[in-house]
């Protein structure tokens, strides 16, 4: 059987209807988290938006992401990533909320007109989702959540990536940088415990709002 290597992907974006990438983050792993390669790129297109640069949470954003890195031209990000994948011999792309990257990728693409086949031809598996069916389902982690104030706003269990992390690595005042390379090694992480637990994986399927599964008001 032909041993999985994975791409692990986060989006940063910005816009509303259309989330637009401006940061890009990947790393190259195994099921025992082994970093291969980490990367990010930052995209020239949405960087070069006039209107961005008068949005107040996009310039703190950018501030945190940009220092010492040059802006990349997205036909070279999509060259230089399917470089990446021949080069470790990529089957598996993952993300914590897949659908939601995919989408973004693919509206930024189609935003500035280019045609692209970024991720074909790869098998898929989102990592929230496998969270949600695997330790986040889980007795252990709802009580820990609980203890720990881990609720969304609705007042629902929480099933994020920063919980996740939390729980698994006992770092329960882990702060997420929320930028796309940071994230993705958190997310290593997660996928790491995933392929520990040897849990079954749904691949090429999107699910949306896998949260439903581990539902759980908050006590009054």
């Amino acid at each position: 059987m032909r041993k999985n290597i994975y791409a692990v992907i986060d989006t940063e974006t910005v816009g509303i209807k259309k989330k637009l990438v401006y940061d890009l983050g990947m790393v190259i792993t195994d099921k025992t988290g082994d970093i291969k390669l980490a990367k990010r790129w930052l995209v020239k297109e949405v960087m070069d938006i006039p209107l961005m640069e008068e949005l107040p949470f996009y310039n703190k954003k950018i501030e945190k992401n940009a220092e010492g890195i040059i802006p990349t031209a997205l036909v070279d990000i999509e060259t230089e990533i399917n470089e990446i994948f021949a080069q470790f011999d990529v089957n598996v792309v993952v993300a914590y909320n897949l659908p939601f990257d995919f989408q973004a990728v693919k509206d930024t693409m189609s935003m500035f007109k280019i045609e692209s086949k970024l991720f074909d031809n790869l098998e898929y598996f989102d990592l929230w989702n496998a969270s949600c069916n695997s330790f986040l389902n889980q007795k252990n982690y709802k009580a820990v959540a609980r203890e720990q104030g881990w609720f969304t706003k609705t007042g629902l269990i929480s099933s994020n990536a920063e919980n996740a992390y939390r729980y698994i690595t006992g770092d329960y005042q882990f702060v997420e940088e929320h930028t796309a390379l940071e994230d993705c090694i958190i997310e290593t992480r997660i996928l790491q415990e995933i392929c520990r637990q040897k849990k079954a994986k749904q691949k090429n399927t999107m699910i949306y709002m896998p949260w439903k599964k581990i539902q759980e008001k908050r006590s009054a």
